[in-house]
This record gives C-alpha cells, sequence and structure tokens, in this order.
C-alpha cells in the first residue's frame, strides 16, 4: 500500500500555497498520471476517484 500512495504523491496536490501546480497544466497532467496508475491496475477505481476529486477540488 505504501507503494501505491508514493506513486500517487506526484498526483495529488499537497494542499500546500498556490503554485504552478494549481495551474491549468499542471491540473491536466496530475490527473493523466492518476490515470495512468489507475488503468495499470495500480489503484483502485475508488482511490483513483477520491484523488481525481481531490485534484480538482485543489483549483
Amino acid at each position: 500500500m505504501n507503494d501505491i500512495n508514493a506513486a500517487c504523491a506526484g498526483a495529488v496536490h499537497t494542499g500546500q500555497a498556490p503554485t504552478a501546480a494549481g495551474s491549468p497544466v499542471a491540473v491536466e497532467d496530475r490527473i493523466r498520471k492518476l490515470k495512468d496508475l489507475h488503468e495499470k491496475g495500480l489503484i483502485s477505481p475508488e482511490d483513483f476517484q477520491k484523488r481525481r476529486d481531490e485534484i480538482l477540488a485543489s483549483i
């Protein structure tokens, strides 16, 4: 499970002060990485949805 969390770390915003990570391109890249993890079976559909929602809420 820690490996999955580590893999997702770059895909989920940490809630720190707004930076370039909040830009539309960065958000799109993070969601794309997350989708890739999901398609490879590395995260469950529930984890994908939860983390996608977190990313979208950060913008």
